[in-house]
């Protein structure tokens, strides 16, 4: 997972889902939709 805010978040997983579900889909293009 990506630590977006490190400071704000210490965990290494995004705890709002909406920011889940924006990195899942930018990751889903980046792979080229695998």
């Amino acid at each position: 997972m990506v630590n977006l805010r490190p400071r704000q978040n210490r965990a290494m997983e995004i705890l709002e889902p909406a920011i889940r579900e924006q990195v899942k889909q930018i990751i889903h293009k980046l792979l080229g939709g695998v």
